[in-house]
């Protein structure tokens, strides 16, 4: 079947690239045309879905490098560990990641789409290559699918469709990973999936979720759900490099015409969300330079000028200008802030609440004792001890139950402790408390009376 640039053209000018007019789903098939991005692309893909599946199985010094452990109620960075309710650490974090998102957007453009989102990097460089395994190239796919279903084209499809499956369930497993400790997630894996109904249900869903993608959604996603589609025009700007035709030196374009374009129709051939680049900038559009390699291929087999397609800024490109200049300021003065809180942050962070109701009683023998609610949070990977002590003032004495048996891991405790101090001591007086050990100390108001403190 040959490609009718111009029937494309037209359908395309009336809905999105994937969609009918009446709204029915537009198959595409890429092209895969070598090229020099294409090579770079797919090592950075290597690497990438590497990365991608390891990270959650991997530690350092005993912590998780990413994941966000819901059972424990965990959020494990970078070797860092926060509780779900450390809300502040983990809004920096969040605004941090989306100012380094912003930031790289406005200077180089949507390079996150092209080059290292997860399904980009899934669908283009696992399983389309899967699909060619089965199928044939694009041309032999669209044609067997115009035609009649044999059985032998039924076979591959469905040998296409297990092969989808199985990467589906191993990558939901590797996703489940980020939310569970791995270890539980390899258990749930090896074990019948009656002895974990709940985790088989949630895996299994997940998997579908992902076979849905794989199978049949696959670019609908950049185009349709992907929120950083929509908004990624605002970050951008006449400045910023995107992948785009040179209108002035392409046009007229055709064969015989005066414009360095042969409307050869490749660059629409080989686009994974199916957009033709000549006609300029489209949320549709993942920057994944495909289209540059091919017209690079077509020009240099022509003997013509390379870079009729290429990444180019409207304006030139200015990588220190207002925009990228406040991104980078505001990302610095964000990713200031996070570092010194961490490295301010307690290895136990101690609270001390009023007990409500009676807040001091009266000993036989006239001593006086306040009672105070504690909070203790421990932020390190073991067991820590509250071993408290009594500074201020003189005499005074320490009485805590649970605190001999310390903090679990990352984990909370909340106790009553009681502070004894000698007779005739007066309200108002400062109550001084540290934990044992470290140089961290909790100044406190003692109370011998009603009034408040």
């Amino acid at each position: 079947m040959t490609f009718d640039a111009a029937r494309e053209q037209d359908a395309r000018s009336e809905i999105a690239p994937t969609l009918t007019v009446g709204g029915a789903r537009r198959w595409i098939y890429p092209d895969r045309r070598p090229g020099p991005m294409a090579r770079w692309r797919k090592r950075l893909a290597i690497g990438l879905i590497v990365v991608y599946c390891a990270a959650p199985w991997v530690t350092w010094d005993g912590r998780a490098l990413v994941r966000l452990d819901l059972s424990a109620g965990h959020a494990h960075v970078l070797g860092q560990v926060f509780r779900l309710s450390e809300t502040g650490y983990l809004a920096f974090i969040l605004l941090a990641a989306a100012l380094f998102l912003f930031f790289i957007t406005a200077l180089r453009g949507r390079v996150w789409c092209g080059l290292a989102c997860p399904q980009t990097v899934f669908v283009e460089w696992v399983v389309r290559p899967l699909e060619e395994l089965w199928e044939g190239p694009a041309h032999k796919r669209r044609r067997q699918d115009q035609g009649p279903r044999t059985a032998a084209l039924r076979l591959r499809k469905a040998g296409k469709h297990l092969s989808f499956f199985a990467v589906s369930a191993v990558v939901a497993n590797v996703f489940l990973a980020y939310f569970a400790p791995p270890a539980r997630v390899l258990g749930w894996m090896l074990e019948s999936p009656a002895a974990h109904p709940v985790a088989f249900g949630i895996m299994l869903a997940v998997t579908l979720l992902f076979y849905f993608d794989f199978a049949w959604f696959r670019e609908q996603f950049c185009a349709f759900v992907c929120p950083y589609a929509r908004f990624q025009s605002v970050m951008m700007d006449q400045h910023t490099p995107a992948v785009a035709y040179d209108e002035p030196r392409g046009e007229p374009r055709g064969k015989h015409a005066k414009g360095a374009c042969i409307d050869c129709g490749l660059c629409v051939r080989v686009c994974p969300t199916g957009i033709d680049i000549r006609q300029g900038l489209q949320l549709e559009c993942i920057n994944c330079f495909r289209c540059a390699d091919a017209c690079d291929m077509v020009m240099g087999n022509l003997g013509r000028e390379l870079g009729l397609v290429k990444a180019r800024a409207a304006a030139g490109e200015r990588p220190f200008r207002a925009r990228t200049v406040a991104y980078g300021v505001a990302l610095a003065i964000v990713g200031a802030v996070l570092v010194m809180r961490l490295a301010s942050r307690p290895a136990v962070a101690l609270t001390f609440l009023r007990q409500p109701g009676a807040t001091f009683s009266t000993a036989a023998d006239g001593r006086l004792a306040n009672t105070f609610i504690l909070r203790a949070a421990n932020n390190e990977p073991q067991r820590r001890p509250l071993a408290l002590e009594v500074l201020a003032p003189a005499g005074s004495q320490l009485v805590c139950g649970g605190c001999d048996a310390g903090v679990e891991p990352m984990g909370e405790r909340v106790g009553a402790v009681q502070v004894v101090t000698p007779a005739g001591t007066p309200s108002g007086t400062p109550l001084i408390l540290r934990l044992r050990g470290t140089d961290e100390t909790y100044d406190l108001t003692f109370l011998a009376s009603d009034k408040a403190p």
